[in-house]
């Protein structure tokens, strides 16, 4: 009897998840983009840098956004940000003095994700932590990304806090995986509609300023982002390729205590409301 989750399991499955999860960087290193340095973004940047440099292995990480705060924004973001300017380099300023002596290489483009500039900005092996609030973006990186022969793609995301519809508690992490030009997960748009044919709708508010109405936003941003470093960390031990069951979608209520993996094809399977 598994000591995890009370189900019975095989000798093997139960000997396997007492096994040390060890990170493997291949010899030439990995490079790592984090798009997106707002609420999730930067908390994603902060520790996944943090399990990099422990690692003792090089590696390449590039923090992407072409937003900044003035210092009227600044205010309701001191959290994330030390002074006003472009959010992907006040985070690499930030971080460096914590990574010095170690083998990760830290660099900052200050630029949004667009057409013209996607296949300079993602290429081949790279592992993109997709961190936006955009379906619009998210179609494009994933479409980007579909055009790669290898590739790891992990897009995290919550709801809004709506009356009567959800209550910002909600929150679903998709990872697309291709290896050898295949797909060995879905792409973000396969069983996601709203990602496929993304719908124009006006521009949302920031993390800072929509967490001044809809404080529980905090919790919510701050369990995506563990729930998308727990799956880079998956995608880095369970074999290359990894398997995909357990990783290629987890959605979690933070109102209610649930995560899980969610079969393919059922995005709405943990709502409970």
């Amino acid at each position: 009897m598994s000591a995890h989750n009370g189900n019975t399991t095989g000798a093997g499955e139960a000997s396997a998840r007492l096994q040390v999860l060890r990170p493997h960087i291949p010899e030439g290193g990995i490079s790592v983009k984090i798009i997106g340095c707002g609420g999730t973004g930067s908390a994603v940047a902060r520790f996944g840098c943090m399990f990099l440099a422990s690692l003792d292995a090089p590696t390449r990480v590039v923090l992407i956004d072409g937003d900044a705060f003035d210092e009227a924004r600044l205010n309701a973001s001191r959290a994330w940000f030390s002074k006003p300017g472009p959010k992907a380099s006040v985070l690499r300023g930030d971080f460096l003095p914590f990574l010095a002596g170690s083998q990760l290489t830290l660099l900052a483009i200050d630029e949004y994700v667009t057409e013209a500039n996607v296949s300079r900005l993602i290429r081949k092996d790279d592992y993109v932590l997709l961190c936006v609030d955009s379906h619009r973006a998210r179609k494009l990186v994933n479409e980007h990304c579909k055009t790669l022969s290898d590739v790891t793609l992990i897009s995290g995301g919550n709801d809004p806090a709506e009356e009567g519809k959800t209550r910002g508690t909600y929150g679903n992490v998709q990872c697309y995986i291709r290896r050898n030009g295949e797909d060995l997960a879905p792409d973000l748009g396969r069983f996601h509609p709203e990602i496929r044919n993304p719908e124009e709708k006006p521009a949302v508010k920031g993390c800072a300023e929509m967490m001044a109405s809809v404080p529980q936003l905090a919790f919510t941003n701050l369990q995506v982002a563990a729930c998308m470093c727990s799956v880079f960390l998956c995608t880095l031990t369970l074999g290359d390729p990894p398997d995909t069951h357990a990783i290629s979608e987890r959605c979690f209520d933070i109102g209610d205590g649930l995560m899980r993996p969610l079969p393919l094809g059922n995005p709405e399977a943990i709502r409970t409301d």
